[in-house]
């Protein structure tokens, strides 16, 4: 599992802020941290359950899967640059959405989709195999204003000339 400074520092790598053998300070580390906090918890709000637990130090273990890594470390960068008057480039800010639709892509469920008896298939009101469609029973009576019906012209017994 990686800490919350492994994240932290790959954003900050990502944007140029973070060059090897230069630590950033605790106030900027402080202020990253807060930023993946708010970025992990708006996730969340947004129906993205990830398992994040907020972090509070550099040291603490990030809670959410391995596969999110890259993505919280790529919108972690787009969110601290203007932080260092830094000008996020098109590929990342490209990686960042792309990371970050993968994630959705592996949370987001979808179930399965009762369709309604009343659902005509094809362009018609018949199935492949000349049955009706609307199944025995159907109501054709239209209902009017007052709560009366209005029968089917075909129940009217009515000669057309």
């Amino acid at each position: 599992m990686k800490t919350a400074i492994d994240i932290i520092n790959r954003a900050a790598s990502k944007i140029g802020v973070k060059r090897s053998g230069i630590d950033l300070t605790d106030d900027e580390i402080s202020d990253a941290i807060s930023e993946l906090n708010n970025l992990m918890v708006e996730a969340d709000a947004g129906g993205t359950k990830l398992g994040y637990t907020i972090v509070s130090s550099q040291t603490d273990e990030i809670t959410t899967p391995d596969w999110t890594y890259g993505a919280m470390e790529s919108n972690l960068a787009v969110r601290i640059a203007p932080e260092y008057e830094v000008t996020v480039s098109n590929e990342l800010a490209v990686q960042a959405s792309e990371t970050w639709k993968i994630v959705l892509k592996r949370t987001v469920e979808l179930g399965a989709v009762n369709y309604p008896t009343t659902l005509p298939i094809g362009s018609g009101n018949e199935y492949w195999n000349y049955q009706r469609f609307f199944v025995d029973g159907f109501n054709n009576d239209l209902e009017t204003a007052s709560g009366g019906t209005l029968a089917d012209t075909e129940d009217l017994n009515i000669e057309e000339d």
